[in-house]
């Protein structure tokens, strides 16, 4: 399994992994309307994403939502708008989006796969309520490969502070398999973990010093990782004495 990781400092661990959040959204239980509850963070799931959405059209957060109807659009060509309204008690995600010149207004049980994962994890990115790490779960699962430009785009400008927008930066770690998404910009060879088993043990590895001399322009990770070329460090990456220690 690869890793695309950001981080900065393992100082922070401990703190990184209490509040960690886990994204892994499931489009079928996003189409279906949620109690209001105003819960945040989103869950695992996406169940609550409807919350989160409504938590982000609060006055003072509007610039977050902006970002992402915005990149919502470039994924969803045509899509000029979500937002959330709540019906005896649930709440419904509706978009709203350009059809042959005339504004159309869709359920979230009429989107693809692909729309409501991206909306999720566009929204586990810009929630209110920050982790201070983030793991999003394969994240080319059912997203078109053209969208994966963008949430990458939106993984890496998370973990930089944004005063505009009131938001802190926060870890954000990205699980994958793909090619595609080992082969974009972002996926620098400083950032790829490999994550190997042995005898039920599993191991965190940087690259391999071959390799990393091999990355260079117009090489990537994902054209290495295609022709096997990918190989770890033998050692694995260790810290020194016990990192939850108080």
């Amino acid at each position: 399994e690869w890793l695309l990781h950001d981080g900065r400092t393992k100082a922070l661990l401990r703190d990184s992994l209490v509040n960690l959040a886990v994204c892994e959204p499931d489009p079928a239980t996003i189409r279906q309307p949620s109690l209001v509850q105003a819960r945040v963070p989103l869950e695992r799931d996406g169940r609550n994403l409807a919350d989160v959405l409504g938590a982000l059209s609060q006055n003072g957060f509007a610039p977050r939502l902006t970002r992402l109807g915005e990149r919502l659009d470039r994924i969803c060509g045509g899509i000029s708008r979500v937002r959330t309204e709540a019906e005896a008690g649930y709440q419904r995600i509706y978009f709203e989006q350009v059809v042959k010149g005339r504004v159309e207004t869709f359920r979230a049980a009429s989107m693809s796969n692909g729309t409501l994962r991206a909306l999720a994890i566009l929204a586990a990115l810009e929630q209110r309520a920050w982790p201070s790490l983030l793991c999003v779960e394969e994240i080319e699962d059912a997203v078109h490969p053209g969208a994966l430009a963008v949430l990458l785009e939106a993984a890496e400008e998370a973990t930089e502070p944004d005063p505009a927008a009131g938001r802190l930066p926060f870890e954000v770690l990205l699980t994958t398999h793909s090619t595609e998404v080992l082969s974009l910009p972002q996926a620098t060879g400083r950032r790829i973990r490999v994550v190997a088993c042995h005898d039920g043990e599993s191991t965190v590895h940087g690259l391999g010093r071959d390799v990393m001399g091999l990355l260079a322009p117009p090489e990537t990770v994902g054209a290495l990782l295609r022709i096997g070329a990918l190989w770890p460090d033998e050692e694995p990456l260790r810290n020194a004495g016990d990192p939850l220690a108080p």
